[in-house]
């Protein structure tokens, strides 16, 4: 696993997921190796649910605005199908 890095090489605190509570310790950028910055939104492999990183790097539920933003980016939507699927499966 890569170590969790912010985009001056820097390591990345643990994040805990805003919904589940579960911490992740790893980001992945599904386009390339781009490391996350304030403002991108996350994934939680374990519920699926919508995080974004703050001015910290850590979690932080997107706003209402952001949040239908979000729902309109069709990769993030299959993206949370993804991950759900592959929940369901384990279960």
């Amino acid at each position: 696993m890569k170590e969790r890095l912010d985009n001056q090489g820097q390591l990345l605190p643990t994040c805990t997921c805003t919904t589940c509570g579960k911490d992740l310790d790893a980001a992945t950028d599904p386009t390339g190796d781009a490391r996350p910055k304030v403002g991108d939104v996350s994934i939680c492999v374990y519920c699926a649910t919508l995080n974004v990183y703050d001015n910290d790097l850590r979690f932080r539920k997107p706003s209402e605005a952001e949040l239908k933003e979000i729902q309109k980016d069709a990769n993030i939507q299959r993206l949370i199908s993804i991950i759900k699927a592959h929940n369901k499966d384990l279960n």
